[in-house]
């Protein structure tokens, strides 16, 4: 019988001993290969080069035709003369002198910071400032040096706003009769089925100057907390009854050449109650101007399908919460914002801070070259501005 080999007891302390030594020596090169691998990705990182992106030059040539545009100012009226020592460029504007000193002082400064550049001197001259000189440039110098010369004679180029006053027939019948009064073009959103609805459409016979449209209501979100009026359209309705009431609520204002909805915001994001009251518009000949109460509201592509015209309201004037300042200042802005637009739509309702920021500012907005009209008008001018834009 063979007998097994047996080792002696030190030797095989000492082969445990050896197999320790293997494993601690393997852990021990992987900790220094981590090592290593994490010094040269640190060491690649820091030594990867920075991207530096180079400032924003100022736009300064274009912000002066912009704020010039602003102004009504032509083309013809801005001149560019040769550049000076160190590449100053001096620029000479005439600017209609209806537009105040410190507002035409205002709005070149304001359009050039706007534009990246900065203002480094402005100066008034004049008995009566007929000359504003202003150096601007950027934070290295002066780039440009601009003569505003005010003079009464010069040309102020037009631009075209329709405004748009909803919810009459809800007031009083005195305070909407000023508003036919102001003097100048432009379009009444009438409520059908009110206590005036009748006496403000007889009312109208005299003031030929105001635009009829119809100011149908509809049903908007939080419904019935929140209610639209007398005979409004709901998206319970069937489609006939839908066609019923939108030709009831027609009928009740004659004269009328568009409809718009008031409230709406459920309703105009109903593409099957939006086609049942474009249906009836384009049976009665009549366009459609969109409130904008929604941002998914659905009147353009159902318009296209149904071939009526339609268009939106640019701007709403009076947010609910705004302050008087606030509304005129938007009135403005929006205004003379609006050359080299075929037109734009104002909308704004019925009340006392209207009717009293309006009468003060429509003569002053007319000397700036506002020329005030229809929406019907705007649809045009924005339908013939498109088809121009489409050839080209």
């Amino acid at each position: 019988m063979k007998r097994s080999r047996k080792y002696p007891i030190h030797k095989r302390r000492g082969a445990k001993k050896s197999l320790l030594g293997i494993l601690s020596i393997i852990f021990l090169c992987s900790g220094i290969a981590v090592i290593l691998l994490y010094g040269v990705k640190s060491r690649g990182a820091a030594r990867k080069p920075e991207i530096n992106i180079a400032p924003r030059k100022p736009e300064i040539n274009s912000a002066i035709y912009e704020a010039s545009a602003y102004l009504g100012v032509p083309r013809k009226n801005i001149r560019f003369g040769k550049e000076t020592e160190g590449q100053i460029k001096n620029v000479t504007i005439i600017v209609n002198s209806s537009f105040p000193p410190a507002f035409v002082n205002h709005v070149f400064q304001k359009f050039i910071t706007d534009a990246g550049g900065v203002v480094h001197d402005a100066v008034e001259k004049g008995w009566s400032v007929n000359k504003i000189l202003l150096a601007v440039g950027d934070s290295s110098g002066i780039t440009h040096r601009i003569k505003l010369i005010r003079r009464h004679s010069a040309p102020v180029e037009s631009t075209y706003v329709a405004l748009l006053i909803d919810d009459f027939c809800v007031r009083s019948i005195r305070l909407e009769q000023k508003f036919f009064k102001l003097g100048i073009k432009f379009s009444a959103g009438i409520l059908p089925s009110r206590e005036f609805t009748r006496n403000i459409v007889t009312l109208l016979a005299e003031y030929p100057n105001v635009e009829r449209i119809v100011h149908l209501p509809m049903e908007p979100r939080g419904y019935p907390d929140i209610d639209p009026g007398p005979d409004a359209i709901l998206t319970s309705m069937s489609d006939k009854r839908i066609m019923e009431l939108t030709m009831k609520d027609i009928d009740q204002i004659p004269g009328a050449v568009g409809v718009s909805n008031h409230m709406g915001s459920l309703a105009t994001e109903n593409q099957r109650v939006m086609r049942a009251v474009m249906m009836i518009l384009r049976q009665r000949g009549l366009f459609w101007v969109d409130s904008r109460t929604t941002i998914y509201t659905v009147f353009a592509e159902i318009a296209q399908e149904l071939g009526v015209k339609a268009t939106k309201i640019d701007h709403l004037l009076d947010p609910e919460g705004f302050s008087k300042e606030q509304i005129e200042q938007r009135l403005f802005e929006y205004c003379l914002g609006s050359r080299g637009k075929p037109a734009v739509i104002l909308n704004a309702h019925v009340s006392d801070t209207i009717l009293s920021i309006l009468a003060k500012d429509i003569p002053v907005l007319r000397r700036y070259g506002v020329k005030f009209i229809w929406v019907s008008e705007a649809i045009r001018r924005k339908a013939q501005w498109h088809r121009k834009s489409q050839k080209i």
